[in-house]
């Protein structure tokens, strides 16, 4: 059972003693031990605003708390969470047992009480109503949001270079990231090419090792692009690491290819694969929404260019960059197409389910945006060199296709596996972000 110390997440039991006490105290235990999975902390039980206040000090180092109405209480108490704790709320009432007698615990009243005074306090939070001897599912959900969410707000990345002339989707603001709580790490591409070029012949032997086994005919392409290409992968690999980078976002084009020699398509999906979100054209808010679709997920995103729509699916579009993970077949090594230098991963990508997504600035106001859709994956052949996915969506693709312009919709789209929209809904609701659906999905 985890302490209040080692805890990711606090647990506060409100409860005041004019009311059922005991039953709600069984009730928070009996959650606790349904939930505990190590990182939520036993409840702790308060029942006046200088305990709460107390108590919101001393789980400081939770990421998120957990706020469990045991009974009715005022909102002096969650006030005073508030106050002392700024990480993500996740309030929980229980239904009110029948009992043709006076109201045993009051619990939903509280929480609505508690939900008016954060609204005033314009402080976002997730709310949860569910019996503690029920299906706790959406209740564990809200706490995975909120660790998320937590941990988004910590999110270290890495960018590489400048944005493209003429892609204002790669340029952002330091203000907006900071008032995120993102913590950025700079890199000029001379400093990444230098750390390629310095790389032992020992180094460069592993990483051609690895990736041969990974990808099929790398050594079929010319050999002194091969190398710089893997250069490249192994000089941002080492670098992310001695940084502590969670994300990247790297301005691959033209200068990889012209001035170093070799494309970063195939070392970006490579470290995508491997856990570090890689976007190219230095998409800054497309590293961050793969962080975001990786942690929900718990796969590689894939981050892609909407390049057609058919009648009945889209296509989604990119140089090579994919994870080999989402290969539909085995994963080959290939060339950029328009630039003819190695290498690129080549290949078309399937997903049985997936959910798209992007989280940046709306650009006509600066408000964070979470633009998501969810779809069906078509299992279809590449349609264009590099890496396609075909994916049917919800309703009309022609609706899609108009909400993606009348929003301005930035270029690049992130895709990953499985259903994450009620997940992303939850994050967005806790980073304040406005939610908009692009499909015929709730949101």
């Amino acid at each position: 059972m985890a302490g209040v110390r080692d805890a990711h997440v606090g647990t506060l039991l409100l409860v005041r003693e004019q009311f059922d006490a005991g039953w709600a105290r069984e009730a928070a235990h009996l959650a606790h031990r349904r939930l505990g999975d190590g990182a939520l902390a036993p409840p702790w039980e308060v029942a006046d605003a200088a305990g709460a206040a107390a108590a919101a000090r001393r789980l400081a180092c939770a990421e998120a708390l957990l706020v469990v109405f045991g009974t009715f209480t005022d909102g002096s108490l969650i006030a005073a969470i508030a106050e002392h704790h700024p990480g993500p709320l996740v309030l929980w009432a229980f239904p009110e047992p029948p009992t043709a007698d006076r109201l045993r615990s009051n619990s939903l009243c509280g929480a609505d009480m508690a939900a008016a005074v954060l609204r005033q306090f314009h402080r976002p939070f997730l709310f949860r109503y569910a019996p503690a001897h029920g299906d706790l599912a959406q209740v564990g959900a809200a706490i995975a949001a909120a660790r998320t969410a937590a941990r988004l707000r910590r999110l270290r990345l890495g960018i590489v270079g400048c944005a493209p002339d003429g892609f204002f989707a790669s340029r952002y603001r330091a203000e907006e990231l900071e008032a995120l709580g993102i913590r950025c790490e700079s890199a000029s591409l001379d400093q990444i090419f230098a750390l390629a070029r310095s790389l032992p012949p020992s180094a460069l032997a592993a990483v051609e090792e690895e990736i041969a086994a990974r990808v099929a005919h790398v050594r079929d392409h010319a050999p002194e692009q091969v190398e710089m290409s893997l250069r490249a992968l192994g000089a941002l690999r080492r670098w992310a690491e001695e940084a502590r980078l969670d994300a990247l976002a790297v301005e691959c084009w033209p200068r990889f290819m012209t001035d170093l020699g070799g494309a970063a398509c195939l070392p970006l999906g490579i470290l995508t694969d491997d856990g570090l979100p890689a976007a190219c054209e230095r998409d800054v808010y497309g590293a961050v929404s793969m962080w975001l679709g990786r942690e929900l997920s718990g796969s590689a995103p894939f981050l892609a260019d909407l390049v057609r729509v058919d009648e009945d699916a889209l296509v989604f579009w990119h140089c090579g960059n994919a994870p080999c993970s989402l290969a539909r077949s085995t994963p080959r090594a290939g060339v950029h197409a328009n630039r003819r230098v190695a290498l690129t991963m080549e290949g078309a990508l399937h997903m049985d389910r997936a959910t798209g997504l992007r989280l940046a600035p709306d650009p006509a106001d600066g408000r964070l945006r979470l633009a998501h859709f969810e779809g069906r994956g078509v299992d279809a052949p590449l349609a264009y060199a590099g890496n396609t996915l075909r994916l049917a969506v919800e309703g009309s693709t022609e609706r899609f296709l108009d909400r993606v312009i009348r929003e301005g919709c930035e270029h690049h789209h992130v895709l990953v596996r499985g259903s994450q929209t009620r997940a992303l809904l939850d994050v967005a609701t806790l980073m304040g972000a406005r939610a908009v659906a692009l499909d015929g999905a709730v949101g």
